[in-house]
């Protein structure tokens, strides 16, 4: 394949770069057949940078998480001086934190398949500067909860989900030769997987979202072919929880 794109780069005046040029291979079986660009073989790397988000040859997030609060971690120090001043009100510090922290820490969340370890990594991430905001400390034996409570604030896990969900609805709507379609709705080829636990996937993680948010689908719906589909929001008297979808 390096060969034949080679070939057709030369015509238009481009060449590959053997320096520049990295391979990951996707859950691919064990080999140690070298991919070539002349003869210079490429370095094969089991994750690398894309449009900010960091992807990994098990599809796990734990990298990409892991890099995103570091970075939002630095920008939380620079500003510093205004989380600790008494000059700004703490409504307008949550403003900011949510506007400028809180998206750095979460980007591109929708795309990732959830763990306990990914949930309790930004909880704790997200706790650790809310608290900072407060000036208070985990010895003033205050709980998570009332720290939300009086930041009016709610888990990051809640805000993935719903990003995950938004995802979700726009699904169906693809045409079924689109990847991001083919992906979600692939089934193995003998309609049974590996023997062994499960693996965490897209699909799982989007069906704990319900759970987490409360929310209910279609028991049909369930179905790899019909993923997204309909959200039934819990019905609340002032409109709060959303619509029914026909």
């Amino acid at each position: 394949m390096t060969k034949s794109l080679e070939q057709e780069a030369v015509k238009v005046g481009l060449r590959i770069s053997g320096n520049k040029t990295k391979i990951m291979r996707i859950e691919y079986a064990a080999t140690n057949r070298p991919v070539m660009v002349g003869q210079q073989q490429l370095e094969e790397v089991d994750k690398f940078t894309y449009l900010g988000s960091v992807l990994t040859n098990d599809g796990d997030a734990d990298h990409d998480v892991a890099c995103e609060i570091a970075k939002v971690g630095a920008v939380f120090q620079r500003l510093l001086p205004i989380w600790l001043t008494q000059k700004i009100n703490l409504t307008t510090k949550i403003h900011l934190l949510n506007s400028i922290v809180i998206p750095t820490a979460i980007y591109a969340s929708e795309t990732w398949k959830t763990s306990a370890k990914i949930e309790r990594r930004l909880n704790v991430a997200q706790q650790r500067w809310l608290r900072r905001i407060l000036q208070v400390s985990y010895q003033d034996c205050i709980t998570n909860e009332e720290i939300h409570r009086q930041t009016a604030t709610r888990p990051l896990k809640e805000i993935v989900a719903e990003r995950r969900i938004r995802l979700a609805g726009h699904i169906p709507c693809q045409q079924p030769t689109r990847l991001v379609k083919a992906t979600i709705t692939w089934a193995p080829p003998r309609g049974k997987r590996k023997q062994g636990r499960p693996q965490t996937t897209w699909h799982r993680t989007f069906i704990d979202d319900l759970k987490t948010l409360n929310m209910s689908m279609k028991p049909k719906l369930l179905q790899l072919t019909n993923l997204a589909g309909e959200f039934l929001l819990p019905h609340t008297p002032n409109g709060a929880g959303g619509s029914k979808s026909k």
